[in-house]
């Protein structure tokens, strides 16, 4: 940089940038000594080799004094030059490994042989809080200890700072129920009953409990953990058709036009249906999947595709269209009411909206979990042959009616209840409008099949 000690003229800079180009601009010019005339002054820019060089030496004292504590991970000192966000989580563990313990297990050792040398205890660091990966490697390995048996949800909780969870339901353990130790792959498979055996239990309970429902148990847990993928999906539903239809109610109401509003409806809801079943297609797809893979292995059969794409598809249409018909139905019979009851017709439908909004993914959610692994289970079962279903209720709280049913066998293309059949218990009478092909028998319902 060049510097004038005092302030050039308008015509004196520009002679001076002119002179400066005709002397020293291009190649053959370049690197030329600059012969500086009337104070100008040089300042230099950049820093000179042997400074440099000074600085590469203050970085290597950086890395000197590390070492000398057993530091090789200097970004743990403020160097940050070798970390990357790739591998800062790889250094740390290997601060833990290779500096923090060689120094506990010496303070372990220490502790145990002057404190606790002739006693039932001893001292120990835990650093598994030290160890810990991204959340994502964490919920992983939390998964796999959780399905293997070795770690119950209270075990987890503890790890993540978070409190138990009320009433013992963080102590119970889990296991794989598809698998059985290697000893009793050889036992002789049961008889199967025989026609007339069969022909005398349909539509009554079973009362000798000899079947096995380790696999409807673990077709109701499959089902149950999808439940959070398809409450998203539903999320998504709901967020997206309350926000058109408070959009075009404010629109067609502020006209005054509920015949314009009842035509928007009919329309809408037709061009929504294929959005409904889009959105909610790769939950049930994927949950299939996964019941089609027990339910086959459950009766020892390959796994037919055919058979339960067939089901899948049927499930995704029926679905949207029990969607959209119920919404649509609603909002109409909302409307009436409003005119009946000279209520505000706007508020009444945008408080049932919100209301949908909060609490009808969750009843969408577990009802399609329930409803999926059930048709999906009874599509590979007539595959397979199975001629007979046995209803299961899961859980200590099945409700009055589900116990009602359960253990009733049907013919696997009959109804444990016809339609407009009913369901009496302790509780009352329960009315049944359609035919209860498979559960969920109502809503909030948990129950599975299983061959008979």
């Amino acid at each position: 940089i060049v510097e004038y000690p005092g302030k050039l003229k308008e015509d004196a800079l520009k002679n001076f940038k002119e002179s400066v180009k005709t002397g020293y601009r291009g190649l053959g010019k370049a690197h030329r000594l600059m012969l500086l005339e009337e104070g100008l002054k040089y300042h230099r820019v950049g820093i000179p080799p042997n400074e440099a060089q000074f600085l590469e030496t203050r970085r290597f004292q950086v890395a000197e004094i590390g070492r000398l504590f057993g530091i090789s991970q200097l970004h743990k000192i403020g160097d940050l030059e070798r970390a990357t966000f790739s591998n800062i989580e790889e250094q740390n563990i290997d601060f833990v490994v290779d500096t923090i313990r060689p120094l506990i297990v010496n303070m372990e050792q220490e502790i145990n042989y002057k404190l606790y040398a002739k006693k039932p205890f001893f001292a120990e660091f835990v650093i598994d809080g030290l160890l810990r990966g991204n959340i994502t490697n964490r919920y992983q390995s939390y998964a796999t200890a959780r399905q293997w048996g070795w770690m119950n949800a209270d075990d987890i909780r503890e790890l993540e700072n978070m409190n138990p969870l009320p009433d013992g339901q963080g102590q119970i353990y889990l296991v794989p129920m598809n698998m059985i130790p290697a000893d009793q792959a050889a036992l002789p498979i049961l008889k199967e009953p025989t026609a007339k055996q069969d022909d005398d239990r349909i539509g009554k309970k079973s009362p000798e409990k000899r079947h096995d429902n380790r696999m409807a148990l673990l077709r109701a847990r499959t089902a149950k953990s999808y439940e959070q993928i398809f409450l998203d999906a539903a999320q998504k539903v709901m967020t997206r058709e309350k926000t058109h239809v408070l959009k075009a109610l404010e629109k067609h109401l502020g006209d005054r036009s509920l015949s314009s509003f009842d035509d928007w409806l009919e329309d809408f809801y037709r061009e929504f249906k294929p959005f409904v079943a889009q959105t909610m297609k790769p939950a049930i797809i994927a949950l299939a999947e996964a019941i089609r893979a027990i339910a086959a292995q459950e009766i020892g059969m390959e796994e037919k595709e055919a058979e339960v794409q067939r089901a899948i598809d049927g499930y995704i249409e029926n679905q949207a269209d029990r969607h959209v018909i119920r919404s649509r139905a609603t909002i109409r019979q909302l409307i009436a009411r409003a005119e009946e009851e000279n209520l505000d017709t706007e508020e009444l439908i945008t408080e049932r909206m919100e209301t949908w909004e909060k609490e009808r993914p969750k009843q969408i959610a577990s009802d399609s979990s329930v409803a999926v692994a059930s048709r999906i289970a009874k599509a590979v079962f007539i595959a397979g042959g199975i001629q007979y279903l046995r209803w299961v209720a899961i859980g200590s709280n099945t409700c009055p009616y589900c116990q009602e049913l359960d253990g009733r066998i049907v013919g696997i293309t009959q109804p444990f209840v016809a339609k407009d059949g009913a369901l009496d218990s302790e509780d009352g009478t329960m009315n049944i409008h359609k035919p209860a092909l498979e559960p969920p028998l109502h809503k909030g319902c948990v129950c599975t099949i299983s061959p008979a």
